[in-house]
């Protein structure tokens, strides 16, 4: 099948971010031996799936064992199905990391690590 972003579904244009999206639910399906976690939707009477990001995000690290590796794979495949378009990575910036020409993300990380507390100003 094809795999598209939600936003692809309900109307807006297809686009080099939504095809990064597209691959990133190819790497994950093949990373987690097609166990990429989805919710059913309706949009208008399609019934649709949409992907579960904080189970992905688990089951990703889950699989790493602690593989330093392995987690920063998690994170970048995570990168590449990001909710924001704009914090997807471009065709050209994919291939440079996985050819080891820029860094990886920094590891995948479960749960996510806390926010830097803010003071707040009255």
């Amino acid at each position: 099948g094809t795999w598209h972003p939600k936003s692809c579904i309900v109307g807006e244009k297809a686009s080099a971010n939504s095809d990064m999206y597209s691959m990133g639910i190819v790497f994950a399906d093949l990373f987690t031996l097609s166990r990429v976690p989805f919710q059913p939707i309706f949009i208008g009477r399609s019934l649709m799936r949409e992907l579960k990001h904080n189970d992905l995000a688990e089951l990703l690290v889950r699989l790493c064992q602690s593989n330093d590796d392995q987690l920063r794979m998690a994170a970048l495949i995570f990168q590449m199905v990001h909710q924001d378009p704009l914090a997807r990575p471009s065709a050209d910036a994919l291939v440079d990391m996985l050819q080891g020409h820029t860094p990886m993300p920094q590891p995948l990380e479960w749960p996510p690590p806390p926010l830097p507390a803010t003071r707040r100003v009255v």
